[in-house]
């Protein structure tokens, strides 16, 4: 995000040479505004679905995505580590 290379392509110097963008807050308003719209996403899950689904809530700011090879226990616990 510091240096605009990815969308919504905005930075500022030093950081990069951006048309708009300020490299120094717009991060943490991204970030501010990810965490207002998970609290918002866990609020409603535990109110209407958790009881009935028995769900797990968190949240992963970078991750890669792991699938069970077979139903095995060891499988699935490996996948959800």
């Amino acid at each position: 995000h510091l240096q605009g290379k990815f969308p919504p392509s905005r930075c500022s110097l030093p950081y990069g040479n951006c048309s708009h963008g300020n490299s120094e807050t717009e991060p943490f308003i991204a970030a501010h505004n990810t965490i207002l719209a998970h609290a918002k996403a866990v609020h409603i899950y535990r109110t209407k679905y958790q009881e009935e689904q028995r769900g797990i809530i968190g949240i992963v700011v970078q991750t890669a995505w792991f699938e069970p090879i077979s139903d095995s226990i060891a499988d699935i616990e490996a996948a959800e580590r």
